[in-house]
């Protein structure tokens, strides 16, 4: 399995998760120190790479069946998110598609209005229209 995110909050998470039930991983990372040093240290296959870097995505496939996508890009303009986070992603679902891996993507809370007491998320729940308005990373 490969993990893109597994250094970021619910990637380390799913990762000691995964590790735990005894699946082998492999995480793309764009450097070895950091928190990458604690996978590496605990049995996850390191391959350095970027999610936008298309060519290192591709090698960290090799032999792989399932993807979990965590990564997220960054920026303050929705044109940054597309460029670094919506056509990165697109590109790894063409990749899979091609090589028969399954892709599992997170998306982000921030789609919901979590500001109202007493209300729940669930799968069901509508995305918020003021937030993927106001909110480049959520939309």
């Amino acid at each position: 399995m490969l993990v893109l995110g597994g250094t970021g909050f619910i990637g380390r998470a799913l990762v000691k998760r995964l590790l735990q039930d005894g699946i082998g991983l492999r995480a793309l990372v764009r450097d070895r120190s950091g928190r990458a040093a604690w996978l590496g240290q605990h049995g996850v296959e390191l391959v350095q790479g970027d999610l936008t870097d298309t060519a290192s995505v591709a090698a960290a496939l090799d032999g792989v069946q399932h993807v979990f996508h965590l990564a997220r890009g960054s920026g303050t303009a929705w044109e940054d998110y597309l460029r670094l986070d919506v056509e990165p992603t697109r590109r790894l679902a063409d990749l899979c598609c091609a090589r028969s891996i399954g892709l599992y993507y997170t998306s982000s809370i921030a789609i919901y209005d979590g500001g109202r007491a007493g209300e729940s998320i669930a799968e069901s729940t509508p995305p918020s229209r003021a937030s993927l308005r106001l909110n480049a990373y959520a939309r």
